[in-house]
């Protein structure tokens, strides 16, 4: 079912790095209750809950999908999106690398599911969320 839910995907993660513009990075860093030891480094395991198509819980902390927005679920492209999400990680082992924590205490991350798809580069091109170059400077618009 994986393989069918991705278009024009490719199959090498990039390491992502990580421009929060709306706070200074020693303001995030400050706010971060991430240790410096976590920031950047893989963790492995599966989503416990879907929030919306770019927030889910996975390793017990609120993850924001790092360059994207999907719309929220009270629209129903938001519930399209959020549905399309489910399907595509369920039951899958999801990696994740850390880059900080956004402005509404979120950790910012990359994350691949199957450790190979990139979870927001899914999303965007399936047309369930839109690049947002203010922080992934056209990562997935290209």
């Amino acid at each position: 079912m994986l393989r069918a839910m991705i278009r024009a995907v490719s199959p090498t993660p990039l390491i992502i790095a990580l421009v929060v513009s709306i706070a200074s990075a020693s303001t995030v860093m400050a706010a971060d209750p991430l240790s410096t030891a976590t920031l950047g480094k893989y963790t492995y395991g599966q989503i416990t809950k879907i929030i919306d198509a770019d927030t889910f819980i996975f390793d017990g902390r609120r993850i924001r999908l790092w360059g994207i927005d999907a719309p929220e679920n009270d629209t129903p492209e938001g519930l399209a999106a959020t549905s399309f999400l489910r399907e595509l990680v369920a039951g899958e082992d999801i990696s994740c690398t850390y880059g900080g924590v956004g402005p509404y205490g979120r950790t910012i991350a990359q994350c691949w599911v199957g450790g190979v798809y990139d979870i927001a580069w899914i999303l965007v091109r399936n047309g369930f969320a839109v690049d947002m170059p203010r922080y992934s400077k056209g990562y997935y618009g290209r």
